[in-house]
């Protein structure tokens, strides 16, 4: 699927967002839009992925349609966001519920299959982290 489709794609599955570039050349905003029904509140999340230890490529991403993110918080509650592109080497997301959590990248292939998980602990606050929480992919493989 092509980038422009995916991230149209990403859009609508969020209600609508924002998805630019801070200038820096890798700082990707996805937010959803104020209209939304989705999960809201002040919560910033900004994160980057390596697969096998390496920022993602086209390359390293062959097979993999998208990401999906999911935020499973302390007290059991739970955000998706998907569909996320597997070569943008940072996301940044607003409007989530603040917390602790544990946060799941999955890199999907365009059956629905995870070719890759990994995740990270978290904590959602107000404040724009300083650096991203980073979630290591191992090797993308064949259908898990």
């Amino acid at each position: 699927m092509k980038r422009p489709l995916l991230i149209a794609l990403a859009c609508l599955s969020l209600g609508g967002c924002i998805f630019g570039n801070s200038g820096s050349g890798d700082d990707t905003s996805l937010q959803p839009n104020p209209m939304s029904t989705g999960p809201s509140g002040s919560g910033i999340i900004l994160i980057d992925w390596t697969i096998h230890g390496t920022t993602p490529t086209a390359m390293s991403c062959t097979g993999v349609d998208h990401i999906e993110l999911g935020l499973t918080y302390d007290d059991g509650s739970s955000v998706g966001i998907a569909p996320i592109p597997c070569t943008l080497t940072r996301l940044r997301y607003d409007h989530l519920p603040t917390g602790g959590g544990t946060l799941v990248l999955r890199a999907v292939d365009a059956g629905g299959c995870d070719l890759s998980v990994g995740q990270s602990s978290i904590d959602v606050t107000p404040a724009l982290p300083s650096t991203p929480v980073t979630v290591a992919l191992p090797p993308i493989s064949s259908c898990k």
